[in-house]
């Protein structure tokens, strides 16, 4: 009978609704789920970043810490001389 037909197509579009609602809802955890994979994943990167900022430090501190060292082996060997000013 056509009101038969008609809640047969009725609850075929609930259902369809249903299904597009379930859809969007995973579609939706999957997209916040890789936001989040991006979220960490930079995470991750800022802090290897940040130690390998703490790294060149370090090696700019040893760096610095040879410079005298230097200056003074240099003064040793004779590479410096004082000049005298000729005005």
């Amino acid at each position: 009978s056509e009101e038969m037909r008609l809640k047969a197509a009725k609850a075929k579009e609930e259902v369809a609704k249903a299904k597009a609602k379930a859809k969007a809802e995973a579609d939706k955890k999957v997209a916040q789920a890789k936001a989040e994979e991006r979220r960490a994943m930079a995470e991750a990167r800022e802090q290897e970043m940040r130690a390998q900022v703490e790294a060149m430090r370090a090696k700019v501190v040893e760096a610095e810490a040879e410079v005298p060292k230097a200056l003074a082996q240099s003064f040793r060997n004779g590479n410096f001389h004082q000049t005298s000013k000729t005005s």
